[in-house]
């Protein structure tokens, strides 16, 4: 078994495929806050603490907007080892998923 770099989950090479595995491509990020009176500590006018504030979700993924750390990836592609070159994967293959469900 091999550990996919991506989503972290272990895998077959022989059963790897273009949507075996389902990963966020961005970062799980703290949004900046339209008010510089609730600038964080450091002055930089991001939340700090993780929770909401005014309405406004303090972090999300910046691929896809979901403010659910935990929520299934929204991308599909093959399965990568920490072993595997990213330039060397000729055969990516992202496939985003929309909101509603649908793929685009």
């Amino acid at each position: 078994m091999i550990l996919c770099k991506y989503c972290l989950k272990m895998y077959q090479a022989e059963m790897n495929h273009d949507r075996a595995c389902r990963y966020h491509p961005g970062l799980f990020v703290c949004r900046f806050h339209p008010n510089s009176a609730k600038a964080s500590a450091d002055g930089l006018g991001y939340y700090g603490d993780g929770e909401k504030n005014d309405g406004w979700p303090a972090r999300f993924w910046d691929c896809c907007g979901s403010e659910d750390e935990t929520v299934s990836g929204c991308s599909y592609r093959r399965h990568m080892s920490y072993d595997d070159n990213d330039s060397a994967d000729a055969g990516l293959y992202m496939l985003r998923i929309k909101n509603d469900g649908s793929y685009h």
